[in-house]
């Protein structure tokens, strides 16, 4: 989501009309800076692109606090900002079965507890992974965790395969920088629309 649309969301909760909104995205972060000086929030920014996305979101003054997610290092803002990097690991095999409940229903885990688990690997126990995944899932009440099992092993597949054939051994076109992609199939999935693999 661009900066602006956010730092737009952020106004409004702080009782800005959208007539006041201002027209670029340099005057909202004025504009939010100067209403939240003074005061103590805590904002949740949530799968962070890059460091640039970040900064156009911070408070200018002290006294609040930032928590920021995301699935790139964002190494600049620990060099720059003095943010403090915490690294976050895949869920438990437990926990991934809880999240699935939750997602799917525990009627559904229950029915096919092996199957869970299963759909849990596939998605490399990523919550955002398990998330769009089993939003699919959740849609339609006749698709069965075996199917869906068997479904996302065929996209993790050839998300697989196109990470190599997509991530070259670096060339001289390329300036000898091979493109980045996604360090596993399971993490490129959290990057996938679900319809496409789930079908229909």
């Amino acid at each position: 989501m661009p900066p602006g649309t956010v730092l737009a969301r952020f106004l409004h909760s702080l009782g800005v009309r959208d007539a006041w909104l201002p027209d670029t995205t340099e005057e909202a972060q004025v504009l939010f800076r100067s209403m939240v000086a003074g005061r103590r929030f805590l904002l949740l920014l949530d799968d962070a692109a890059d460091p640039a996305q970040v900064r156009a979101l911070l408070p200018g003054t002290p006294g609040n606090v930032v928590l920021v997610t995301s699935r790139a290092p964002l190494t600049g803002l620990v060099t720059r900002e003095g943010a403090t990097r915490v690294r976050v690991g895949p869920l438990l095999p437990g926990e991934s079965c809880a999240l699935l409940e939750a997602c799917l229903g525990a009627h559904r885990v229950a029915a096919e507890p092996a199957e869970a688990g299963e759909f849990a690997a596939l998605c490399g126990h990523l919550p955002l992974a398990i998330r769009k995944a089993a939003a699919r899932v959740a849609a339609s009440q006749q698709v069965s965790l075996r199917v869906a099992v068997d479904q996302l092993a065929r996209a993790r597949g050839e998300t697989a395969r196109r990470l190599f054939r997509d991530d070259p051994e670096p060339t001289p076109a390329d300036g000898g920088k091979a493109r980045r992609a996604p360090a596993t199939p399971a993490a490129a999935l959290a990057d996938t629309d679900a319809d496409s693999v789930f079908p229909g």
